[in-house]
């Protein structure tokens, strides 16, 4: 006897969801975080690369104190 699953995933960045059911774990996580990807790409582009170079050390982060 199989069990029914039904999983929610949701956009880290808006109200965006998506739902899936179905009866192996792995086939609804793998489909909902490639659902989940392809949104985030889609709607939030702009968002993400922001992050991502604000991420990155820039050279006023790099600077060591020579009063030692």
């Amino acid at each position: 006897m199989s069990r029914t699953i039904r999983a929610t995933a949701r956009c880290q960045f808006c109200d965006w969801k998506a739902r899936a059911t179905g009866d192996n774990v792995v086939e609804i996580a793998t489909f909902l975080r490639r659902l989940c990807l392809e949104h985030t790409e889609r709607e939030h582009a702009d968002r993400l690369r922001q992050e991502m170079l604000d991420a990155i050390p820039t050279e006023e982060d790099d600077t060591c104190d020579s009063s030692k």
